[in-house]
């Protein structure tokens, strides 16, 4: 079965690693400085390869990073796709994966910048009330229950007494982090929402904030 993907080169480690870098400045951190022609007139210079090769290896590297960058690969299992995908050398596949080490975080940092369209939440607080005028008003249809039917009735109205709980909730916000800075990094309130949650509603924020998180952490 042919590979997907010929990384097959005559490059030397220098060129192959201005090669690489070319492509992640140019493809995943989106730096306008770096065109096509610049980075093969940096990559290929002195190669024996024709024009055209050169272009259709630049397109299997960068096939390859991006996305390993879009999926959030391991290094290991970068080496595993190159092995199982790639039409290369051993000291290639080597290359790309002490590459994918080094710059695997700067390259998923600069996606989760770009995806953030707008402010972030910088704290999340709340604290547990209970409305007073509420309390107060159950506790006299307790007393009343209690006149009317005697102590059964005066339990069941005062297990009530206490009101419906809600939560005060306050999410104060950063603005977009700064080129190079992870989000939230060294980042300024920009103001606060706040709302009045049920219990049911806390519970259900809290459990989103914590996928988020996790899912956060797994692109990390």
């Amino acid at each position: 079965m042919a590979a997907r993907f010929d990384l097959s080169h005559d490059l030397d480690a220098a060129h192959l690693g201005a090669l690489l870098k070319g492509i992640v400045r140019m493809h995943v951190i989106k730096d306008s400085s770096v065109t096509p022609a610049l980075l093969q007139e940096a990559a290929f210079d002195g190669s024996g390869m024709p024009p055209a090769l050169q272009a259709a290896v630049m397109a299997a590297f960068e096939a390859v990073l991006c996305a390993a960058a879009k999926e959030a690969w391991t290094p290991e299992k970068l080496a595993a796709f190159v092995s199982a995908e790639a039409e290369c050398s051993a000291e290639t596949a080597e290359a790309l994966r002490a590459f994918w080490e080094a710059n695997r975080t700067r390259c998923r940092t600069a996606l989760v910048q770009r995806a953030a369209w707008g402010e972030t939440p910088l704290r999340v607080a709340w604290r547990v009330e209970i409305e007073a005028g509420a309390s107060q008003s159950l506790r006299k249809q307790a007393s009343e229950a209690s006149d009317a039917a005697g102590s059964d009735a005066a339990a069941d109205a005062g297990g009530e007494a206490e009101g419906e709980a809600t939560a005060s909730v306050e999410i104060t916000l950063a603005g977009r982090a700064a080129p190079g800075q992870r989000a939230g990094e060294g980042a300024q309130s920009r103001g606060a929402l706040s709302f009045k949650a049920s219990r049911e509603a806390l519970v259900m924020l809290r459990d989103r904030l914590a996928e988020a998180e996790a899912a956060a952490a797994a692109m990390c």
